[in-house]
């Protein structure tokens, strides 16, 4: 079991034509709200329940639980690179950076989506960044850290803050939120 959270886990010993229920809450009698398919990866845990076989993971409109004796936590890595199924966002701005295995791109309210392209990407110990670029004069620099975030609008916890500093001519800004691995929830 991972030292701290968040974590990212992966399912173990999920038969090949069954899945992993997502509950309600830290009981197998507890409402179904999703699954994951066996071998599903990158999943973001959150923390355990006191008896520890119970895990909480984010899901869009809130957080699930799911059965710790059918996960296996991922070893950090420091080779490894940012998932790229990443979603960050923040209420009040309204914002989000959205990582796909395609591309990458940033909404903010009342403007259109910026496709961007991808520079670099490092990470060291649990932290990662990222660098990308709109053109060739304005720099997105995206800075992740495992951390419990709220999105102040929401019941949701996520697992990541994110903090994005945008270099542009006309003016530098800086932005804050919260992220998820789980991009499809």
């Amino acid at each position: 079991m991972a030292d701290s959270f968040p974590a990212r886990y992966s399912v173990n010993g999920v038969a090949a034509n069954d899945t992993l229920n997502i509950r309600a809450e830290p009981d197998a009698s507890s409402p179904k709200l999703g699954s994951y398919p066996p071998f599903a990866i990158n999943i973001e845990m959150l923390r355990v329940s006191e008896d520890a076989k119970w895990g909480m993971i984010g899901m869009s409109e809130g957080n699930g639980w799911v059965a710790m004796r059918y996960l296996q936590v991922t070893p950090n890595d420091t080779s490894y690179t940012i998932s790229r199924l990443l979603s960050c966002s923040r209420t009040e701005p309204f914002w989000a950076l959205n990582m796909t295995s395609r591309s990458t791109e940033f909404t903010e309210l009342g403007a259109s989506r910026i496709d961007l392209n991808d520079i670099s990407e490092a990470v060291a110990q649990t932290e990662s960044l990222a660098t990308f670029e709109d053109g060739p004069t304005k720099i997105y620099t995206l800075m992740l850290e495992p951390a419990q975030c709220s999105d102040r609008m929401s019941d949701r916890e996520f697992g990541f803050t994110a903090r994005v500093f945008i270099k542009a001519p006309d003016g530098n800004r800086y932005l804050r939120g919260c992220c998820t691995m789980d991009a499809t929830r």
